[in-house]
């Protein structure tokens, strides 16, 4: 199915996890199929037949789909691949183990209907999906600032635009395309949404927190694969710090917090895991809750596998692919957009929630 004039294009990058995708492509049929929405999904890559999966389930599916192919450029790439087709009015940015719950779409819908202005932005909220959510660790994650900051947000206050978290956000794609879109330097998924939330605020975005348009996040985890993450951040924030040399870094811990992280440390050299971690990365079916007010009754037919990082090798320089999306600046675009931004600005302090620095964001995937 078609849609002939989408207002919000819903950009998926995707690698490695095939069945986690169709679950997502799955719920999006179940709470957007019948909008004015389209989804476009960016194989990054992968190796087990995702891209297949997805344009079979396009041909019998009520979304208008559309699958795109790359070779393994990271996410950063994929979501510029997606931008450089999008032929909506706003881009809305999830991930493939995002599953929007009843409403958050025509939340975003209706914020850039209500909020034409070129500027104008909408970040949703996520949280655990079942049954990750009894979890105290994992829901810990998603709230404190280590992986997302959301319970440090107000939604009567800007949200700072390093919490531009792609797992749940819309932007007019006009802007994006103004800004060059994602910084492909980034090769794995930390920092690169972070680094253009930034360039996005230096051309007016104003980015508005929604705690209403909801999602859910499947991505088991625990404390070594959390750990092991932080290297990728740490690698990534090395670019991000040539791309911003103003933007305050990350702290390195005093011996206060070396202490008290010691019992954290010796659960990693041991290898321990919980139970529900463990359940979860066995491969059990998980419960399918596509309206958000229930676990669901039956066992879902695509989410029996746990879900590993949108990968990546080493940061490289920036690719050939943003050819596509200064092709795409090309196209007709509403009138106010802004012009080219290549360089990070300092952001004004004052504009920055104590709860969302920049030590988040590039944590959150």
């Amino acid at each position: 199915m078609s849609v002939r004039n989408p207002e919000l294009s819903v950009v998926i990058p995707t690698r490695g996890r095939k069945r986690i995708l169709l679950e997502t492509l799955a719920r999006l049929e179940g709470v957007a199929a019948p909008l004015p929405v389209e989804i476009i999904v960016v194989d990054d890559g992968a190796a087990d037949g995702s891209a297949d999966a997805a344009e079979e389930l396009s041909v019998r599916s009520s979304l208008s789909l559309r699958v795109l192919r790359q070779e393994a450029l990271g996410p950063a790439s994929a979501r510029n691949r997606g931008l450089s087709i999008a032929r909506g009015n706003a881009s809305l940015f999830i991930g493939d183990d995002i599953w929007p719950r009843q409403g958050m779409i025509e939340r975003h819908l209706d914020f850039h209907r209500r909020r034409p202005e070129p500027v104008a932005a909408l970040l949703g909220r996520v949280v655990p999906a079942p049954p990750l959510d009894t979890s105290e660790f994992i829901r810990w994650l998603h709230t404190s600032g280590v992986q997302f900051g959301f319970a440090g947000l107000d939604p009567d206050v800007p949200a700072p635009p390093e919490c531009f978290w792609t797992a749940n956000v819309s932007a007019k794609t006009s802007l994006i395309l103004e800004a060059e879109g994602f910084d492909e330097s980034f090769r794995t998924a930390a920092c690169e949404d972070a680094e253009l939330g930034l360039r996005l605020a230096k051309s007016g975005m104003q980015l508005q927190f929604d705690p209403r348009a909801v999602a859910e996040h499947f991505h088991p985890t625990d404390l070594t694969a959390t750990l092991e993450r932080m290297r990728t951040v740490g690698e990534a924030f090395r670019v991000l710090s040539e791309r911003a040399p103003e933007f305050p870094m990350p702290r390195h811990p005093g011996a206060r917090h070396r202490v008290k992280a010691w019992p954290l440390t010796a659960f990693y050299l041991a290898h321990l895991r919980s139970r529900r971690i463990r359940h979860a990365r066995s491969g059990r079916p998980v419960t399918p809750n596509p309206t958000g007010t229930g676990r669901g009754e039956s066992p879902s037919h695509h989410g029996r596998a746990a879900g590993r990082e949108l990968g990546g090798s080493a940061l490289a320089p920036r690719t050939a692919s943003r050819t596509t999306l200064r092709q795409a600046r090309e196209r007709p675009r509403s009138a106010g957009a802004h012009t080219s931004i290549r360089s990070t600005a300092a952001i004004p302090t004052s504009r920055r929630s104590p709860s969302c620095s920049l030590r988040e964001p590039c944590f959150a995937k």
